[in-house]
């Protein structure tokens, strides 16, 4: 093999996973992400009370009924115990609960630290997918809401 044919083969070897990948990408592009909660846009949560809102911490926000019946305060302790559930990254999470002006009791949106909305759930939403993914969501965003 001449030296022009093997430098054209090295060539080949080394650019081809780069056409591969971009042709597999655009040919048969990735499905969607796997959250379980509805992906918000990037804005600020616009429910947010700012006296009483936990400043620098994650917040899972439960939309209720004003008066809370039975059914409402087995959700509310539902939500406490997803809070409960992140182990250690607990102390990151509050948990708040608002009246459900024009939303569906029971449904829940997590709040960044910055008071971004993040992820939004229906009051259907299975609690153990939902202690999963928040977990996965504070834990893989370390460097917000930590304290001090």
């Amino acid at each position: 093999m001449t030296p022009r044919g093997k430098l054209a083969l090295i060539f080949a070897l080394c650019i081809s996973p780069v056409v591969l990948s971009t042709a597999l990408y655009f040919g048969a592009p990735p499905a969607g992400g796997k959250s379980y909660g509805t992906l918000l846009p990037t804005r600020p949560f616009a429910d947010a009370a700012p006296g009483a809102w936990p400043a620098g911490r994650w917040v899972l926000v439960q939309y209720e009924a004003a008066p809370c019946d039975a059914a409402c305060r087995d959700r509310l302790a539902g939500l406490e115990r997803i809070r409960v559930a992140q182990g250690e990254q607990a102390n990151r999470l509050s948990t708040l609960h608002l009246s459900a002006a024009g939303k569906a009791p029971g449904s829940r949106v997590l709040v960044d630290p910055r008071g971004n909305q993040v992820l939004a759930y229906p009051a259907s939403a299975d609690p153990v997918r939902l202690i999963r993914e928040v977990g996965k969501v504070i834990k893989t965003n370390n460097g917000l809401g930590r304290e001090g």
